[in-house]
């Protein structure tokens, strides 16, 4: 894909990414009937965001087949469209469970992604006549980042109001949001030419092919501590009680590798995690965990760490190349980083 497109994909990732992370650390039962803002709540807002998702699938299909396009908005109207879609869409979905909103939000977003897919870099930055006005298929595509930057902004506002912001949610949006944020470095680690994968710093000294391994190495250090809370056996590497330590040992390991050797380490490692999550059931995952083998409290918390490791480096590799996004996309922060 040319590089224009890995730029848009980069930052649908990463602000998708962001969004979800503001609703981790949230239970499940604010999340289904808390207010965000009016009478909308955060599940119900994730319904809302893939509902705008495919109305622009939609609109872009229009465009690609040259079909006449209507304006979604009149604010000089007492029934602006865009008020009225909203009032509809909050009447259909004011019930749906948190899983049933997320996967209308994640199944939309494929959606859209698709339809992306099929647009040539010309056609997406050529100016179009619609019934308003000039527009353009990449400034739809940047409404979609800033919807999601919009909703992030009100979930971060929101959530300083609770009395607790740092308890296991839900397992549905657990997945999702470590889904994400995976999905987010790998976006911007594609921003990285190939040929510039062994030799260009983009974590200090540590190049791209470097930071794979790490993330690998990291994920298997995940999977340990969810192995120790749930019982289970489990291979763990030989850590050092200093990180910086261990994490420069285990880079120095991987140095003779090749670019073909890690990416298979990376993956593995990710998906062992990933299984073990999935396997375990709602009960498991929040319950309590009072060993000493774990420094995380549940099986939750370990899951966050590793999706805020991801968002860490996704940010540090934009901050590095550096990659031209609000700068509030170049650093991240968060309980575990």
């Amino acid at each position: 894909m040319s590089k224009p497109h890995n730029l848009i994909l980069a930052r649908l990732a990463a602000e998708r990414a962001r969004l979800l992370r503001e609703l981790i650390g949230i239970d499940r039962q604010t999340l289904e009937t808390v207010p965000v803002f009016a009478d909308w709540t955060a599940a119900n807002l994730l319904a809302h965001i893939g509902d705008y998702d495919l109305l622009f699938v939609e609109r872009f299909q229009k465009a690609l087949q040259g079909q006449e396009i209507a304006s979604i908005s009149d604010d000089s109207t007492p029934d602006d469209p865009l008020k009225k879609r909203n009032a509809e869409l909050h009447a259909r979905i004011k019930d749906w469970s948190l899983e049933r909103s997320l996967e209308y939000f994640s199944d939309a977003r494929t959606q859209f992604l698709d339809v992306l897919a099929q647009v040539s870099d010309k056609d997406l930055k050529r100016t179009r006549q619609v019934s308003w006005g000039e527009t353009s298929l990449f400034e739809w595509t940047r409404w979609r980042w800033r919807h999601d930057a919009g909703h992030a902004e009100d979930f971060r506002r929101w959530r300083k109001t609770l009395q607790h912001d740092d308890v296991p949610g839900a397992k549905s949006l657990l997945l999702a949001a470590l889904a994400a944020a995976r999905r987010d470095f790998i976006a911007s680690a594609a921003l990285v030419h190939a040929s510039e994968r062994k030799t260009r710093h983009v974590c200090g000294t540590w190049t791209l092919k470097d930071v794979y391994g790490h993330m690998a190495d990291w994920d298997v250090y995940f999977y340990s501590k969810a192995c120790a809370i749930l019982g289970s056996e489990y291979h763990e590497l030989n850590w050092h009680p200093d990180w910086r330590v261990s994490n420069e040992k285990l880079v120095q390991a991987r140095r003779t590798q090749s670019w073909q050797q890690i990416i298979p380490d990376f993956n593995n490692a990710f998906r062992n995690l990933l299984t073990t999550l999935k396997t375990a059931d709602e009960e498991t995952i929040t319950r309590p965990y009072n060993g000493s083998k774990s420094p995380y409290p549940t099986l939750y918390h370990c899951a966050w760490s590793a999706l805020e490791h991801y968002l860490d480096h996704a940010a540090v590799i934009r901050k590095e190349l550096p990659v031209r996004v609000p700068k509030r996309l170049w650093v991240f922060a968060g309980p575990y980083t």
